[in-house]
């Protein structure tokens, strides 16, 4: 990428895998830890779809690089 000028799908398969890890990091993560934390501390905490955010985020960011 630094030496030429790859095709648009390869590009985009460069940006989004990092983008989508930054949104893995920056907005589900703390989401996920929050909730574990109050679980280890004995409470119930309410069902959370977070996971299934995170889960998801990662299969597109496994593929992102495949499709590049």
């Amino acid at each position: 990428m630094v030496a030429g000028s790859p095709p648009a799908p390869v590009t985009t398969a460069a940006v989004a895998a990092p983008v989508v890890l930054t949104l893995q990091l920056v907005a589900v993560r703390p989401v996920l830890n929050l909730r574990s934390d109050r679980v280890l501390a004995g409470e119930t905490a309410p069902r959370s779809h977070a996971h299934l955010v995170h889960i998801a985020l990662a299969v597109l960011g496994v593929l992102a690089p495949a499709t590049g």
